[in-house]
């Protein structure tokens, strides 16, 4: 989720709005509370703010949020291995906790391939508990906890695994959480920061192939789920009203078996709103409808530096094939100055097609070339087109 910092004043001004409260910087020595449901806030690029734009950005906070999902990262680097980057986070940390009452939870391991190094994670997770634990030591505020965004379904080999594919990636994500507790239990002195990871909110679906994907797994070392509940910018619209959100939540295999004191936690996007009063509604429809459901934890927004009501694109998806039905991978699509390949289970996808329609030529070595007609497309709407049969040149 990690995206590039931009138009942070008039974005978080917007979301201050969205949130019934009007994002002033507070009295000197004032703690602002937020009248929203419990809610979490993403944020991207606060280790380029200046001292007066921490000041800015964490009294808008305040107005809005209870907790901060804080990036530590900076690309492949940690902030806490460099100096001025450790001086700025311990700087925006006093003040976030001491000044405006904020819980902060330091944001890592954003990169799938972290799921495949396990080590490499797991001393990552050390180095930022360190800084934690020598902070608390000095008698200063550290992480409220620590937030992971790993996502390995973001990977191209995961629309094509299997059951067994899947399971074993869901284990492998299991693990990482499993040594990182165990890696913030001994660095930190007690009690150590909670530990909570961003996952999408189709788990429950997932769980009817792969048991081990229910929520309740993730549980048993995470303290919290956050469950995204929206799609890409541009569409198609995943959690645009409460209404939406709630339909696609309600699952039991999602709450089923949810450890005591542990949860779930609902994230919304701003690009997926049409403005500010559909953020509001949004936002108490869930905290409405879900407060008194057990292990409900809250409301997050991602993120700090997004707009409202992203301009919809149209989608296009399907399968390459021969003629006995078998997947074709890396065939080329071309339309309208897009291209792509099919996957290793011959799918493919294209963002971003004219409405109006357009043909798909398509090539793969050894088959011969088709044209796909593609009809008018809606923005924010998935077509899914019937498989394109390539048959073999003699």
């Amino acid at each position: 989720m990690q995206l590039t910092p931009g138009a942070l004043g008039a974005s978080l001004s917007l979301v201050g709005l969205a949130l019934g409260c009007t994002p002033l910087a507070p009295a000197p020595g004032a703690r602002p509370r937020s009248t929203a449901p419990d809610a979490a806030i993403w944020v991207y690029g606060a280790n380029r703010w200046t001292s007066d734009e921490q000041e800015a950005q964490l009294a808008r906070f305040a107005t809005m949020a209870g907790r901060l999902y804080l990036s530590v990262e900076d690309g492949p680097r940690l902030l806490v291995d460099d100096p001025d980057g450790a001086r700025r986070l311990g700087e925006l940390l006093d003040r976030a906790t001491g000044r405006f009452g904020l819980a902060v939870e330091a944001m890592l391991l954003q990169d799938p391939s972290w799921i495949a190094d396990p080590a490499g994670a797991v001393e990552r997770v050390t180095r930022v508990v360190a800084f934690h634990a020598a902070r608390r030591a000095s008698g200063r505020p550290g992480f409220a906890g620590l937030h992971f965004d790993i996502e390995p379904h973001s990977e191209e080999a995961w629309p094509c695994a299997s059951a067994g594919e899947r399971t074993a990636t869901i284990r492998s994500l299991q693990e990482v959480f499993r040594r990182a507790r165990a890696a913030t239990r001994a660095g930190s002195p007690a009690p150590p920061p909670t530990l909570s990871a961003a996952l999408p909110w189709w788990l429950g679906h997932l769980s009817a192939e792969v048991p081990s994907a229910a929520p309740a797994e993730f549980l048993g070392e995470l303290d919290e789920v956050v469950l995204m509940v929206y799609g890409d910018p541009g569409g198609p619209l995943v959690g645009e009203s409460a209404a939406s959100v709630l339909r696609r939540i309600d699952d039991a295999r999602l709450w089923r078996n949810l450890p005591p004191g542990r949860g779930l936690r609902i994230g919304l996007a701003t690009f997926e709103q049409k403005d500010v009063t559909a953020l509001r509604a949004t936002m108490a429809g869930v905290a409405t409808s879900l407060g008194a459901r057990p292990g409900f934890r809250g409301v997050a927004v991602f993120a700090n530096d997004q707009v409202y009501d992203a301009p919809l694109v149209a989608f296009v998806e399907g399968r390459v094939v021969d003629a006995r039905g078998n997947p074709v991978a890396g065939a080329r699509l071309r339309g309208a100055g897009h291209e792509v390949d099919s996957n290793r289970c011959g799918g493919f996808g294209f963002k971003g097609l004219p409405v109006e329609g357009v043909d798909l030529e398509v090539t793969a070595r050894g088959y011969a070339p088709a044209r796909i007609p593609v009809g008018r497309l809606v923005p924010g709407r998935v077509r899914e087109l019937p498989p394109v049969r390539l048959e073999r040149t003699p």
